[in-house]
C-alpha cells in the first residue's frame, strides 16, 4: 500500500477532498439533487471497495473510472479515509503485539511531531500528547483516552486533558500520567478497556 505521505498520493488526496468540497454544498441546496448525489457516489463508493484495496489500486481505478469527475473524486476521498484508517488500525495492533511479545508495559501507538499515543498494555488506558502551535496559548495538551486492545482502535473520546505552555511541561505531564496509569490501572474490561473511562 503507498504510504499516505508521499506526493502522489498526497496530492491526489487533496484533489478529490477539494472536489468534494465543491460538490456536497452545491447538493445541500437541493434535496433531491442531494439524494442523487448521494446515491450517485454511494455506487461509485462501492465499486471502488471492491475494486481497491490499497492507494495505489484507488489511484488506478480512479484512472479507469467513467463517473463524472467530480463524483468519483468525492468517492475516492471517502475511499481513501477508509484506506488510510484501515491501515492505521494494523499499526496500532502490530505496536500492540510487538510490545507485548517483547515484554513492555506500554506500546507507542503514534509518534509524530505534534501527537504522541501510549497505550498501557494492562488496562488500554492510554496516554494521549499532542501539539498544536495554531491554538495559541498553550499549544500543548496531555489528555488520557481508552483503546481496545484487540482491535487498536480507540474506544471512545479523549478528556479534555491538561493544557500546557511549554514542551518542558507537556513532556513532565506525559510522564506523571504514564506513572499513574501504571500504578493505578483501574479496571479492565474483557474486551482490554476501561470500563469507568468515557471513550
Amino acid at each position: 500500500m503507498a504510504d499516505p505521505g508521499t506526493d502522489g498520493v498526497t496530492e491526489a488526496r487533496r484533489r478529490w477532498q477539494a472536489a468534494a468540497d465543491r460538490l456536497w454544498p452545491m447538493a445541500l441546496a437541493d434535496g433531491e439533487r442531494y439524494r442523487q448525489l448521494t446515491d450517485a457516489v454511494g455506487a461509485v463508493l462501492t465499486t471502488l471497495r471492491e475494486q481497491a484495496h490499497s492507494l495505489d489500486e484507488l489511484l488506478a481505478a480512479e484512472r479507469t473510472g467513467s463517473a463524472p469527475p467530480d463524483v468519483l473524486a468525492a468517492a475516492c476521498a471517502v475511499r481513501a479515509d477508509e484506506l488510510v484508517a484501515e491501515r492505521a488500525g494494523r499499526d496500532r495492533r502490530e505496536a500492540i503485539e510487538s510490545a507485548r511479545e517483547t515484554g513492555l508495559e506500554w506500546a507507542v501507538l503514534v509518534r509524530e511531531p505534534t501527537r504522541v499515543v501510549e497505550v498501557h498494555l494492562a488496562s488500554g488506558r492510554a496516554v494521549v500528547a499532542t501539539a498544536d502551535p495554531y491554538l495559541g496559548d498553550p499549544p500543548y495538551r496531555v489528555a488520557e483516552a481508552t483503546v481496545d486492545l484487540r482491535t487498536g482502535r480507540f474506544a471512545g473520546a479523549a478528556d479534555d486533558g491538561t493544557p500546557c505552555h511549554d514542551v518542558d511541561r507537556w513532556l513532565t505531564e506525559q510522564e506523571r500520567l504514564r506513572d499513574l496509569i501504571g500504578g493505578h490501572p483501574g479496571p479492565v474490561g474483557s474486551d482490554g478497556t476501561d470500563p469507568m473511562e468515557g471513550r
